[in-house]
């Protein structure tokens, strides 16, 4: 059992993977972290050059992630699911992501707070107790990191201006249903997003780091 603070992991921001090193500053950053991966990371073969990049890239948007959370949060959590659905479409791969973050708390340069289950309502006469996902996994830098971060100049700033946020490849629409008429089909016309306050909360946390 975690002995983090509940209601600080609870506030923890989403890793969007989507945020970049954009500066020299935070390019010279992640490549010193991806040095240390390199020096502490077990691995039988070495990387094809593909691998290699996409690997990179990823150590980049994980980094600007972090260090935005522990910029915009009080108690610098940022969190991200670790099952494989939860990479669907994702910017990064799960096996990437698994590696690297393990690496990085075995070099030091993160604390990991795992993902918990909360116990289900107990009914008079039940005999089993149930549980549900509660908690993704929390991550955050370590002071190690942080001084990394300072020596970099990057603090003077903030961390959202040498990483900036990159809009989806991909946009959703939501239409309603098609139509075909004599053979030829008409996409359906688009249905206007209403915002919850949830949406207007996400929307504006992503509006600060862009």
């Amino acid at each position: 059992m975690s002995d983090h603070d509940y209601d600080e992991l609870k506030n923890a921001r989403y890793m969007s993977l989507s945020c970049p090193p954009s500066s020299l500053q935070s390019k010279a950053l992640v490549g010193a972290i991806i040095d240390i991966i390199l020096d502490t990371e077990e691995r039988r073969r070495a990387r094809t050059p593909d691998n290699a990049a996409s690997f990179q890239e990823a150590v980049g948007k994980i980094v600007g992630d972090l260090l935005i959370g522990h910029e915009v949060k009080d108690a610098a959590w940022s969190y991200h699911p670790i099952a494989t659905s939860a990479f669907s479409d994702r910017p990064i791969g799960y096996k990437t992501f698994k590696s690297i973050m393990e690496t990085m708390e075995k070099a030091g340069l993160i604390e990991v707070s795992l993902g918990r289950n909360a116990k289900g309502v107990q009914f008079e006469g039940m005999t089993t107790t149930t549980f549900h996902p509660s908690l993704a996994t929390r991550f955050k830098p370590t002071m190690a990191l942080i001084a990394m971060v300072e020596e970099a100049t990057i603090v003077e700033e903030g961390a959202s201006k040498h990483f900036l946020h990159q809009l989806p490849k991909r946009v959703i629409e939501v239409r309603g249903r098609s139509s075909t008429v004599r053979g030829i089909k008409t996409k359906g016309t688009k249905i206007r997003f209403t915002h919850s306050d949830k949406s207007l909360a996400m929307e504006a946390e992503s509006c600060r780091h862009t």
